[in-house]
């Protein structure tokens, strides 16, 4: 369509090339499927629900379609066996099921991403491992993510972006963080990466080193996140064209 917004489907012209080349900073939260579990969490929806009608909401989650095929059903069924093995879920299992939410709808999705565009443009990935005080779970939902035992969710780095007028409670490792947040993305706006120096280095396919935000940043690749990432770009490889 000449008045369509995209021409094609974004992956499709990112592997392409066909997007303006300019340096990216993207990167994820440890657990940021944290978001799609709490209404589970505080009650407003059942784990039963989730575990017996899993052949729906998992594929739908999935492929975010509602056609179905048998093959969608199969990558559904073997993303849950990987998480949950034979357990339900449940509070019991919070923390898996917050990592199959994490890997499905952020983690995987900015991998393949980052991967496509490096190679075009430098792509500067990094993961936030540090929780500071201040949880979006916890101040929307009312829940103690702290109690829980829960990490970095969904929408926590925005506390160290903006200035929140009800958030106000900072604690030391806070605002080192904040700093570091704060420092790297305007070094980003005006030379294009991080750093002034290379303790940031943009993505090598090869090496996928990931700056990991904490009060004592380094570069990682994580075995969980090395793990996790081979399951699904192994998943997703196998059946590329269910993906596209």
């Amino acid at each position: 369509m000449e008045s369509a917004y995209l021409p094609e489907k974004p992956h499709v012209l990112i592997n392409n090339g066909q997007f303006n080349k300019v340096p990216i900073i993207n990167g994820v939260n440890t657990e940021e499927g944290i978001i799609f579990t709490a209404d589970y969490i505080i009650g407003n929806f059942q784990w039963s629900a989730l575990n017996e009608y899993w052949q729906y909401y998992g594929t739908r989650y999935i492929f975010e379609t509602d056609n179905f095929t048998s093959e969608m059903y199969e990558v559904s069924r073997q993303v849950r066996n990987y998480y949950l093995g034979d357990t339900i879920a449940s509070m019991e299992t919070l923390h898996q099921v917050v990592d199959m939410f994490t890997e499905i709808h952020y983690w995987v999705g900015n991998f393949r991403f980052s991967l496509a565009a490096s190679q075009y443009v430098p792509v500067f990935n990094y993961m936030l491992t540090y929780k500071s005080s201040n949880s979006y779970l916890d101040i929307v939902y009312g829940v103690d993510s702290d109690e829980l035992g829960l990490g970095v969710g969904h929408a926590d780095d925005i506390f160290h972006l903006f200035n929140i007028d009800s958030v106000t409670d900072f604690t030391e490792d806070d605002l080192i963080v904040r700093e570091l947040f704060l420092t790297y993305w305007t070094n980003f706006a005006k030379i294009g990466k991080p750093s002034w120096f290379d303790n940031w280095t943009s993505l090598d396919p090869n090496a996928p080193l990931y700056m990991e935000i904490k009060p004592n940043p380094e570069m990682v690749y994580s075995e969980r996140y090395a793990q996790r990432i081979e399951f699904w770009m192994n998943l997703i490889d196998g059946k590329s064209y269910l993906f596209q």
